[in-house]
């Protein structure tokens, strides 16, 4: 999911909608952070 909204990210900002593009970076970054989260607790490593 964390690539398409990079995609979306960066569609948006070549159509003109910084504001749209902005927001879609930010749930770019979020779900980068939930996978890497993901990842290490379904292999058994805390914090």
């Amino acid at each position: 999911m964390r690539r398409a909204y990079a995609a979306y990210a960066d569609r948006a900002c070549s159509e003109g909608y910084p504001n749209i593009a902005h927001l879609f970076k930010s749930l770019a970054a979020s779900e980068g952070v939930h996978a890497r989260n993901f990842k290490k607790t379904s292999a058994g490593i805390e914090g």
